[in-house]
């Protein structure tokens, strides 16, 4: 199976705009297309937040919820230093 980039888009947005700077990119593995949040921190290094298939047109707001809730619990890891 060969991983391929099918599009990555502008920065999405949840309803209270808390997702600023957070891209959703889909990938197909196969004959299945993924989607996944992620986002650059210092310009170079990208973060991978959480993948789902999406199977409607709106992306789910628990999905939206996680990678919210992953983004920050990265950059409170790093203001302790521990990554």
């Amino acid at each position: 199976m060969a991983l391929g980039i099918i599009e990555s888009t502008a920065p999405s947005a949840s309803p209270t705009g808390r997702a600023a700077h957070t891209d959703e990119t889909k990938f197909s593995l196969g004959s299945d297309i993924w989607r996944v949040f992620c986002f650059f921190d210092e310009g170079r290094l990208v973060i991978l937040l959480n993948g789902f298939q999406k199977k409607t047109q709106k992306t789910p707001k628990t999905e939206i919820s996680i990678a919210l809730r992953l983004k920050e619990e990265y950059f409170e890891e790093k203001r302790k230093g521990k990554i």
